[in-house]
């Protein structure tokens, strides 16, 4: 008898439940932003874009200065390596939050061309990585600065 009355009491409030959820008006609607998706989208490429430019520019520099290097002593005997990794360790972090912006460009333009779902979820997928990539970038390089800031205090203190 428990058990029973029980039982309709779920279903009544599972059936309010879904009742509220069909009545309940939805937050945004894809048509109204849509003309702002796509401008942003325009953006976001260009900017990323841009960044594979400064990319390449950043190859270039990493070319010429290992040529450079092997070439002349001027960096001294591990100053050319130091620099070769540098670089690398600078194209690396650089490129993986271009890329998924172009992603996130590419895929909510391609998204509302097609009318697909899936992709505008992908769409957005790429810009929350973007900016947790860019977001835990700027929290390291807060820390090292910090660190950074730590040591020189205590090196000029101790010159004194």
């Amino acid at each position: 008898m428990f058990s029973m009355i029980m039982y309709n009491v779920f279903f009544v409030y599972l059936k309010k439940i879904i009742i509220m959820e069909n009545n309940r008006k939805h937050l945004l609607d894809v048509n109204e932003v849509r003309p702002f998706l796509m401008e942003t989208a325009k953006w976001a490429k260009f900017l990323a874009i841009v960044g594979y430019v400064f990319l390449a520019v950043m190859a270039v520099l990493l070319l010429v200065s290992v040529i450079f290097s092997a070439t002349t002593p001027i960096y001294g005997q591990y100053g050319g390596v130091i620099l070769f990794f540098w670089y690398i360790v600078m194209l690396a972090l650089y490129y993986f939050p271009i890329t998924y912006l172009y992603r996130f460009a590419k895929k909510l333009e391609e998204g509302f061309r097609s009318e697909d779902k899936q992709l505008l979820i992908d769409s957005f997928y790429n810009l929350k990585s973007h900016y947790k990539f860019v977001g835990i970038l700027t929290v390291v390089m807060l820390i090292l600065y910090g660190i950074g800031i730590v040591i020189a205090v205590i090196f000029a203190l101790s010159y004194r």
